[in-house]
């Protein structure tokens, strides 16, 4: 829940025990929803899921429950990306992002006014959402690349990563590398796609993903063998 939702509940509760007991009941109606939508979206049931996460967002926007307005958003944007709807998708995820930005922007500032370095919590909330803004980025970038904009995908891949690697997260990094990597392919920058994709070669390694490893070094061959 975003700094903005906590307060008006802690205002709330103070105030009027019932209302506040009404906000929690809300919120559960709105997960609950959402949820249900995952379960749908698993069994490639993209309408209902959607009609799910629709009715949660309306919900989290009525209590002004920033963080998951953001999350429910971001999801409507990916089913419509697989709908092949790359307008809306790309509408509903640049608002999920936007979302993500200013709570992510709340939390430093948080920090800053609260002049402490080693809060656990509070850093540990900063990271949170660090980490949503960049897979936001990242869901963006796949949108673009469905309308076949290329340089501006690999704009938002390149954002996503720096995030990915202020935050240390091999595992995530190493997929999204991968991806970078091919998109300069795509680009025929054949130098800067193997020297991209060998970089997540090490790293796919270094965390044992063997999958990816295989994956990687098939995509490697791929593009010597089309550039020589």
């Amino acid at each position: 829940m975003d700094i903005m939702t906590k307060y008006i509940r802690s205002q709330v509760l103070k105030s009027d025990p019932k209302m506040a007991k009404e906000f929690e009941k809300r919120i559960n109606e709105g997960l609950s929803l959402s949820n249900r939508g995952d379960q749908y979206k698993e069994s490639n049931s993209l309408k209902e899921s959607k009609e799910c996460y629709e009715q949660a967002l309306e919900i989290f926007q009525s209590v002004s429950d920033k963080q998951n307005e953001g999350d429910c958003l971001n999801k409507i944007g990916n089913i419509y990306l697989e709908l092949g709807d790359s307008e809306r998708a790309i509408n509903n995820i640049e608002k999920s992002l936007d979302i993500a930005r200013s709570l992510s922007r709340q939390s430093l500032s948080l920090k800053e006014l609260a002049g402490v370095n080693h809060d656990k919590a509070l850093n540990a909330k900063i990271a949170y959402d660090k980490h949503k803004v960049a897979s936001r980025l990242f869901d963006l970038g796949d949108a673009f690349y469905n309308i076949n904009q290329v340089e501006k995908t690999i704009e938002y891949y390149e954002e996503s990563l720096s995030i990915y690697n202020e935050l240390e997260l091999s595992k995530q990094q190493t997929a999204h590398i991968f991806k970078l990597g091919c998109m300069y392919s795509l680009l025929g920058d054949k130098e800067k796609s193997i020297k991209i994709l060998q970089e997540a070669l090490s790293l796919s390694i270094e965390t044992g993903d063997r999958s990816l490893e295989s994956l990687i070094n098939k995509a490697l061959m791929g593009i010597k063998r089309i550039h020589n």
